[in-house]
């Protein structure tokens, strides 16, 4: 779209609150002012008169209701998904590793490719100069119970903020 020359790359600042809080957008928004996402099962097409066209072609149909299984079943099968898709990604000729933040996501993906793998784990993190906003100490405590081999990188407030613009436009 910014190929097209019409539209200026015009960095959206509303946006950025939502992107740190959660780590995406949850809506139409992007980064650029103008210029929306298209939103999942949609298709958009541009007729002959340059107008978009917005087309819905799925809808996940939530009003089915499924069999009811016990919790056992559940986690069983959760847990096999996340060790299949852990475990389709370790297939690599290049040296892997965790990107580590000691939440439950991250520190549940190292954990099976500790289990799935021979050598330790190469995990790495990012914390921040700031104590109280880092999150390292959880991120050791996982890497020290799983004995990985981890890395950190410690990001100043100065740092973090003087790299927000390149890496939003990036």
């Amino acid at each position: 779209m910014l190929a097209h020359g019409g539209i200026r790359p015009e960095f959206d600042r509303a946006a950025l609150p939502e992107y740190l809080a959660f780590g995406y957008l949850s809506g139409e928004e992007s980064f650029y002012a103008g210029i929306r996402k298209l939103l999942p099962g949609h298709t958009m097409t541009i007729g002959p008169n340059g107008k978009p066209e917005i087309r819905q072609y799925w809808d996940l149909d939530a009003s089915k209701t499924h069999e009811s299984r016990d919790e056992n079943y559940y986690v069983r099968s959760y847990r096999e998904l996340l060790e299949g898709a852990v475990q389709s990604h370790l297939m690599s000729d290049v040296p892997l590793g965790v990107f580590l933040s000691g939440g439950v996501d991250s520190s549940a993906v190292a954990a099976l490719m500790t289990k799935q793998r021979s050598e330790p784990v190469e995990t790495f993190s990012v914390g921040y100069s700031e104590q109280a906003y880092s999150e390292l100490p959880f991120a050791r405590m996982v890497s020290d119970h799983i004995n990985s081999n981890h890395n950190e990188v410690l990001v100043s407030e100065q740092e973090f903020f003087g790299a927000l613009p390149h890496l939003i436009l990036a």
